[in-house]
């Protein structure tokens, strides 16, 4: 992997600061750095996701604490957030494609979705972000509220698998096949095989998906 080197070091300096606090400063310059440099869909898959891994490992073998992992997450969602403010400028302006994003009540975890938003604004895509923990009825009350064109789910590899299905069905059955569903996350494999439902397993696809949908919208308009 092309930045394992500099995945490696946020690591350590993440892990240093829980006893000293000037490298969660350290941490949070070489991250601003890094999104500067390369761009956020490559900052987001390149060194956002592989570090996320590492901290959940971290986390399990109890190498890392509860609360720093907390200031990771706010951290990375300050960071992203800047970031959709300064693209959604332009993007609101064109509206070429809307998109709403949430996660199902008890989805806790809430850094996909700003990943999933902040790569979707710098493609051009309007985004609404619900937050997360939504009910199923708030969701489909939301879309049909704000007409949206796809409904982004995002789901931990944390969630319940049966359940996730299960929700993601329900949402399908509220909506005609053009408005798509999109699902994405470590969790998304577990609603593979749902018809009229994309599961988006990196942001390559993601962005993919962005795409193809735009070129449909645009194409189903020209015929109305």
């Amino acid at each position: 992997m092309l930045y394992q080197n500099l995945v490696n070091e946020l690591h350590v300096l993440l892990l240093e600061s829980q006893v000293n606090s000037s490298a969660i400063l350290q941490f949070s310059h070489l991250m601003r750095e890094k999104l500067k440099e390369i761009g956020l869909a490559r900052f987001v898959e390149e060194v956002a996701m592989p570090l996320g891994e590492i901290i959940g490992d971290s986390l399990e073998q109890c190498q890392l604490s509860v609360f720093m992992e907390h200031s990771y997450t706010v951290l990375m969602v300050e960071l992203l957030s800047e970031f959709i403010l300064q693209e959604k400028k332009n993007v609101y302006e064109k509206q070429e494609l809307k998109i709403l994003l949430s996660s199902f009540s008890g989805e806790k975890h809430i850094l996909g979705l700003f990943m999933v938003e902040a790569s979707l604004c710098e493609a051009g895509a309007f985004c609404i972000n619900l937050g997360a923990e939504l009910p199923v009825h708030e969701i489909v009350n939301a879309a049909y509220n704000y007409e949206v064109d796809v409904i982004g789910i995002t789901i931990s590899n944390f969630f319940n698998k049966r359940l996730a299905k299960s929700l993601i069905k329900e949402i399908r059955s509220n909506f005609p096949p053009h408005i798509e569903i999109w699902v994405s996350g470590s969790g998304a494999n577990f609603v593979d095989g749902i018809p009229s439902v994309k599961v988006l397993t990196d942001f390559t696809s993601l962005l993919t998906a962005y795409q193809d949908t735009k070129k449909k919208k645009w194409s189903r308009l020209k015929t109305q």
